[in-house]
């Protein structure tokens, strides 16, 4: 059986476990609130590269017209020589409070975009390409980040609930009651002391 506290010491203790909890409280209030701000930030730039991805887009289609319409579906074959991607991505890493994120621009490219001369066929669709591929790499390194970040933000939102609404709560009942019990202690010993000094 668990002895109930009843010291001084004991609500000393108490008291001492309660301002540990509502410093690592005030830490996660403000950790929440942090990520809260790095999530709004990455979600912004991702709708901003979203409509870029859009006109991005429209651009390569309207290359690759181009492109067809000079050379014939033959023309389209040139791409490989002038482009070459590779899937193997680069990317950096950061920690934003204990949640590695992605930073930078991810490699796409084995090499360059070669350089034939201005007049080349398929230099335009190329670039075009590349262009609008490094916009839909950098919406997956923002996806990333914020699937990351969001997850980082519910587990600080339920470990500061509990906190809150679980722990404090538990504390200051237990500080009540063991205060209640000292001035029961208090009471009676005071009692005692004075029955004694009367028969005295």
């Amino acid at each position: 059986m668990v002895e109930q506290a009843t010291t001084h010491a004991d609500l000393l203790e108490l008291r001492d476990e309660r301002g540990v909890m509502q410093e690592g409280f005030h830490f996660l209030d403000e950790k929440r609130l942090m990520l809260a701000t790095e999530c709004q930030r990455e979600l912004n730039a991702l709708e901003a590269l979203e409509i870029d991805a859009v006109t991005g887009r429209e651009r390569v289609r309207e290359a690759l017209r181009a492109l067809v319409r000079e050379q014939g579906l033959a023309g389209s074959r040139t791409l490989p020589s002038v482009l070459k991607l590779t899937t193997d991505f680069h990317f950096l890493h950061r920690n934003f409070l204990g949640t590695r994120v992605l930073s930078g621009d991810p490699g796409l490219l084995e090499e360059p975009v070669r350089q034939p001369g201005p007049e080349a066929p398929g230099r335009d669709c190329a670039e075009a390409v590349v262009e609008w591929l490094h916009r839909l790499a950098r919406m997956a390194v923002l996806t990333h980040n914020l699937t990351e970040l969001v997850a980082d933000y519910r587990r600080t939102e339920r470990r500061a609930r509990a906190i809150e609404d679980v722990l404090l709560p538990e504390n200051k009942q237990r500080i009540q009651e063991l205060e209640d019990r000292l001035e029961d202690i208090d009471q009676e010993e005071a009692i005692r002391v004075r029955l004694s000094g009367s028969r005295d």
